[in-house]
């Protein structure tokens, strides 16, 4: 099988994906803190995952028409590779799965931590990123790159410790920062292999069968009939009660919008880039996130230790990415994924 890679994509609209998942990170991870903390009415997490999941499945079909050309060449193409295939389709229901979990828990995260806390250790994925890469996509990782996560590993030690409080076990406080680093810690593991297998369904096969409109669309529906189920298991009392709209700002309605236009990004990205730029995005998004919770959010003080970890973190994570000169260590993938 051909490796996976992307060297032929020109640096620019790398940059440019760089770019928009940066922003759009910082941003999701702002608003939803916002929507949760700002005194508003409270609201039922669950229904702006299943409006994101259905705003990406009805744009990913109009993307998958516009590729197509034609209403009739986009209705053909629904029924000969997602209904017709269930075996291809049928693939996605693992991301489907872990990618509402994950946005699911991304709530329940930041309800209990303040935003740059959870942008930093989330920064952890990069380590369960590159080790399913390897067992997934047979990619190999120089030992300067190995290295570089061991220093991730210990800036995210350094946010922790300026973030939990010993003297107070078992206080509400600490109990909540537990739950929060409980969530981010399921995030991390699922995120790892949920974007190292999308990455490899959208890079491997045929140029039809890896068409980002057509995965997103494959991707979708799964992910719709997910997170409806998560909201009447979940919040189905919530929602009878007070309606499915119930506590919905101008500011609630932004979230679901962006965690959308956020997913597409990435899976936009992960075509022609790979999980190694989309973690420098993460990154960058880092920096920003920090600054607007200090002066804007007023939830962050900004210390030496938590400085100290943060430049660990940026540097592990730049180090990572850059470039082996040596021609022997390329990312490869022999091994097709069932």
């Amino acid at each position: 099988m051909a490796p996976v890679h992307d060297s032929g994509v020109p640096w620019h609209v790398k940059a440019v994906c760089l770019l928009t998942v940066t922003s759009l990170t910082t941003a999701l991870v702002i608003l939803m803190r916002l929507s949760k903390t700002e005194g508003s009415e409270p609201y039922a997490s669950s229904t702006a995952v299943l409006i994101s999941e259905i705003i990406k499945l009805f744009v990913s079909l109009i993307a998958l028409g516009v590729e197509r050309k034609s209403l009739l060449a986009l209705s053909k193409c629904v029924f000969r590779e997602i209904l017709c295939d269930p075996k291809e389709t049928c693939k996605l229901m693992i991301p489907a799965g872990l990618y509402a979990l994950q946005n699911n828990l991304v709530y329940l995260a930041l309800t209990n931590l303040d935003a740059a806390t959870y942008q930093i250790t989330y920064q952890l994925k990069i380590l369960t990123t590159a080790l399913f890469a390897v067992i997934l996509l047979k990619k190999r990782i120089t030992r300067r790159q190995w290295f570089s996560l061991v220093i991730l590993t210990t800036g995210v030690a350094l946010v922790q410790l300026r973030t939990v409080d010993f003297s107070s076990e078992g206080s509400p406080n600490t109990r909540n920062q537990i739950i929060g680093f409980t969530c981010i810690l399921i995030n991390i593991f699922t995120s790892g292999i949920s974007g190292v297998y999308f990455e490899y369904l959208v890079k491997v096969g045929s140029v039809e069968k890896t068409s980002v409109p057509l995965r997103n669309s494959q991707l979708g529906i799964f992910s719709v009939a997910i997170t409806a189920s998560i909201v009447l298991l979940h919040d189905g009392d919530f929602v009878a009660e007070y309606g499915f709209f119930a506590g919905y700002t101008p500011l609630v309605w932004s979230v679901p919008i962006v965690m959308a236009v956020s997913g597409l990004s990435v899976a936009v990205t992960l075509k022609y880039a790979d999980n190694i730029l989309k973690g420098f995005a993460t990154s960058i998004s880092i920096i920003l996130t920090a600054i607007l919770s200090h002066f804007w959010l007023s939830d962050l003080e900004i210390n030496l230790r938590f400085v100290a970890g943060t430049m660990l973190v940026l540097w592990a994570t730049f180090e990572y990415g850059l470039p082996s000169t040596d021609p022997k260590i390329l990312p490869k993938a022999e091994k097709s994924i069932p």
